[in-house]
């Protein structure tokens, strides 16, 4: 009876060193994870401008059918007031315009446009557009002033450092965080410049959408950029009509990447 007693008592220590080794590997990634997220969201946080290309899919159901919705386009950007959206894909082609004092966009082929006065910085005109008309751009939470907490409050629980890969040939450290409202990876430039080269999407409650990829490629840091290249300024045949109101979910929640809404429009 000793022995089997004593036998116990080790087979349980080995049982709590072995879940003690697993919390410790656990730990281990999520200090991993959250570093590699803070030394790229530090690093995007410190230019002040940028241009980078677009490319998304979307896994979603419409009418109960499965389909994978495609665009691709270029987003330009200088803190903390500048921004100008350009996207051409299955939703549609057209550019968004921000200059600091008014928001505009433009659909391509339909000779009409919408224009509102908008506030002071691209932080503010990213929640007023996505609570008023459902508008987020491509990888919204990386244009931030803050792009970290953007993303951190997303990811809730233990992070891990997935892998280490290569995206169009460059080597990219993937780490993945699981939300509240979504699992979610990202893949992290290995390099001086710690872009980000892919977010990843799954949400968990929403019906519609299923996956979301966006591949971001072509970064220039700190350029030049034409204040004209943010203004706009309507064709003389087009028309202005009003926004169209945005459909309000049932709830608001936050999917790192698409806004605190939903999926990019």
């Amino acid at each position: 009876m000793r022995r089997r007693k004593l036998y116990g008592v080790v087979c349980t220590f080995a049982l709590l060193g072995a879940g003690s080794a697993f919390g410790q590997q656990r730990d281990e990634g999520d200090r991993c994870a959250r570093s590699e997220l803070k030394k790229m969201t530090d690093f995007l946080a410190r230019q002040r401008s940028f241009t980078v290309n677009s490319e998304r899919s979307s896994d979603v159901v419409v009418q109960g059918k499965a389909q994978t919705l495609r665009s691709r386009g270029r987003i330009a950007l200088q803190r903390p007031d500048k921004l100008r959206v350009d996207r051409e894909g299955d939703l549609g082609t057209g550019s968004a315009w921000y200059d600091g004092r008014q928001f505009s966009v433009m659909q391509k082929g339909t000779h009409t446009y919408a224009t509102t006065k908008a506030p002071p910085t691209i932080d503010e005109l990213m929640d007023q557009a996505e609570e008023a008309i459902g508008w987020v751009p491509p990888g919204a939470d990386l244009l931030s002033s803050d792009p970290g907490e953007a993303l951190r409050s997303g990811a809730v629980s233990a992070g891990r450092c997935l892998s280490h890969t290569e995206i169009d040939g460059t080597p990219v450290t993937v780490v993945a965080f699981d939300g509240l409202d979504a699992r979610w990876q990202i893949s992290i430039e290995d390099s001086a410049t710690p872009l980000p080269r892919e977010l990843v999407i799954a949400p968990k409650d929403d019906p519609e959408v299923k996956r979301q990829t966006v591949k971001l490629s072509g970064w220039q840091l700190n350029p030049k950029l034409d204040p004209q290249l943010f203004t706009f300024t309507p064709p003389k045949d087009a028309e202005r009509v009003a926004f169209l109101a945005a459909k309000q979910p049932p709830e608001k929640r936050h999917v790192p990447g698409q806004g605190r809404r939903g999926v990019e429009r």
